[in-house]
């Protein structure tokens, strides 16, 4: 048996015994796993665990248990391929991995542009948290702490070792000093806002069947939305997500019927096709302002976006006919 530092490579070709260090800590096993065994399949992972490969401390474990320091992690032979990235990273992409926020020893916070997809996928080789690390060799330990999509604008946070990427994820999973995460979105809806002031929107979580496609939810989704400016046909508001479901703020938009302008997933066609003639390119929601417990003074930190030049763009020229809230 060996205790494996969190840097070092392991040959999976025969099978390894590894123990649990506090960088490990705390981890479920099912990702303690997938950050070891790069370029396995995460259903094969699974597998792995169901079946009963994997073991901790000898005994069988489901894919959430939480590592405890000195566990002990039996890993089976199995094949890793590291994902090699060819090709070069184009002029916009690295650009996006230079609009910096805030850096210091332990986080990154990036104002990501629109257009620019996190990670690499089927259509494209790189994203931003790949550019990042090869941009930066000498700081391997770089992973996403959260996701935007493609088509949003905003803060985005990255964690520059393993200790802050857990402290951060804990906080968007609302575990440990869950209070003081904060996120707020700016979204322009389809219609004016009629309501008195925000409005708490609450669904329920999906229980769809194996065979749906649906991904299932063990909780409620819940955003509250602010007014900030009424126009003649449209409204911009603050989205704040109090969870963090996929694509929720853009669900709960379209839950309240007033979809979100440029969604072209769940929006309305003809609001798009209005919003188009007003030069908007693209889904109007920008992840403005993002507060967190900073994981090594544990003190909370607000990071701000300003709107993009594009959908301010748009706002000027909706802006004859307005009303501000207070």
């Amino acid at each position: 048996m060996f205790k494996m530092p969190q840097s070092q490579k392991c040959d999976y070709a025969s099978v390894n015994q590894i123990e649990i260090d506090a960088d490990s800590e705390n981890r479920r096993l099912d990702n303690f796993l997938i950050s070891i065994l790069q370029g396995v399949p995460h259903s094969h992972i699974y597998n792995l665990i169901r079946t009963g490969q994997v073991r901790v401390n000898s005994g069988r474990a489901k894919a959430g248990r939480r590592l405890k320091l000195g566990d002990r992690v039996r890993v089976p032979p199995v094949i890793t391929r590291k994902k090699e990235f060819v090709g070069e990273i184009s002029p916009k992409l690295k650009d996006a991995v230079q609009q910096i926020l805030f850096e210091d020893e332990c986080l990154i916070v990036l104002d990501k542009p629109a257009g620019i997809a996190v990670h690499s996928g089927t259509r494209h080789n790189f994203g931003l948290i790949e550019a990042m690390k090869l941009m930066r060799k000498n700081e391997p330990g770089i992973e996403l702490v959260h996701r935007l999509d493609k088509d949003t604008s905003g803060v985005l946070i990255l964690a520059k070792n393993s200790r802050a990427l857990r402290y951060l994820q804990a906080q968007w999973r609302r575990e440990g000093p869950s209070h003081s995460l904060s996120k707020h979105y700016l979204a322009l809806l389809k219609d004016r806002w009629e309501y008195p002031s925000e409005r708490c929107v609450e669904t329920s979580p999906v229980n769809h069947s194996k065979n749906s496609g649906k991904r299932q939810s063990a909780t409620a989704s819940v955003s509250y939305f602010s007014p900030v400016r009424n126009f003649r046909s449209c409204a911009l508001v603050s989205i704040e997500l109090l969870t963090g479901k996929t694509h929720q703020a853009r669900q709960h938009a379209v839950h309240i019927g007033q979809p979100i302008a440029g969604d072209r997933k769940y929006g309305d066609r003809d609001f798009n096709r209005n919003m188009q003639a007003m030069g908007l390119k693209r889904m109007f929601l920008h992840a403005s302002r993002v507060s967190i417990i900073h994981p090594i003074s544990k003190q909370q930190v607000m990071f701000e976006s300003e709107l993009p030049a594009d959908l301010t763009a748009v706002i000027n020229q909706l802006g004859c006919q307005e009303e501000v809230f207070q």
